[in-house]
């Protein structure tokens, strides 16, 4: 296990890089804190300039997964999808089990371009399951 020191370091580069590849290939993504009483708890990161919108990042604190929140945050976003008549996709890593589990009640299925590593799901508005 890395030394406290070395693991900031580390941590802070791969938020960095990954920044960057929002800013070059999103550049006009938002990006959420999502907040539980006034915490940061997670965060999530939306292309909505494209169509379908893309969910690039949803990430929960551990103490918060598995509550409902991301279900929360999700449904509020097809929700807002649905009122506009836009779809959403995303990419799902094939070993996230609980994350896809949570995207296919919520009503989204098998996409186009899925990988070796992931899946790629996609929303349409006239699903409602999720609204």
């Amino acid at each position: 296990m890395l030394a406290d020191e070395p693991l900031c370091a580390l941590i802070a580069q791969q938020h960095r890089l990954f920044e960057h590849h929002i800013a070059r290939h999103f550049p006009d993504a938002d990006r959420w804190i999502i907040l539980h009483g006034g915490t940061p708890i997670g965060r999530l990161c939306v292309d909505r300039t494209i169509a379908p919108w893309r969910v690039i990042d949803i990430g929960l604190i551990a103490d918060h997964q598995c509550r409902k929140v991301g279900s929360t945050v999700l449904t509020a976003l097809c929700k807002a999808a649905a009122d506009i008549g836009a779809a959403i996709d995303l990419h799902v890593g094939i070993d996230n089990r609980r994350a896809e589990a949570l995207y296919r009640r919520l009503g989204f299925v098998n996409g186009s371009n899925g990988a070796a590593t992931h899946r790629h799901l996609i929303w349409h508005p006239d699903t409602r399951s999720a609204v």
